[in-house]
């Protein structure tokens, strides 16, 4: 099936992401996690929502000046794993 206007839209505004910890950390910040990919059977992408923000945080991330809050990124981090179990 061919993806409509929107989804081609909201395709152009993804940042794909394929590290699990900066994947949580960006949830941990309320970016919106907009679908898995897992077409590749060695990696899962998380394709979140581009928002102004989003590469800053992911800067930050590597830069390792990114605060987060453990317990947070923890449930995240759980939920992520859950997600991925779901689709492989």
């Amino acid at each position: 099936m061919k993806p409509t206007k929107e989804e081609h839209k909201a395709i152009d505004k993804l940042r794909q992401i394929t590290d699990l910890g900066l994947a949580s950390s960006l949830l941990s910040y309320g970016i919106e996690l907009w679908a898995l990919d897992d077409s590749n059977s060695n990696r899962v992408v998380f394709n979140f929502k581009w928002n102004d923000q989003i590469d800053e945080l992911i800067e930050r991330y590597w830069s390792g000046s990114l605060q987060v809050d453990a317990r947070t990124m923890h449930e995240n981090e759980r939920m992520l794993k859950t997600r991925i179990r779901s689709v492989k």
